[in-house]
């Protein structure tokens, strides 16, 4: 059973990063960044660099 997880993006690209790193640590197979123009940054750049920094879990959005 694969299991994924869904965040909203902070000004904060370090909470971010703590949330794909320990979701793909304790075995999440997606983490995906709702995107929402109007209420929470711009998910792209926040992909980029999750890409660079976690190894095996899927990146996408929501």
């Amino acid at each position: 059973m694969d299991f994924g997880l869904c965040i909203v993006t902070t000004r904060n690209v370090d909470d971010v990063l703590f949330a794909f790193r320990h979701a793909e640590n304790y075995g999440f197979t997606f983490v995906g960044l709702f995107d929402s123009p109007y209420n929470f940054m711009d998910i792209y750049p926040f992909l980029g660099v999750a890409a660079m920094e976690t190894e095996k879990v899927e990146l996408g959005r929501t």
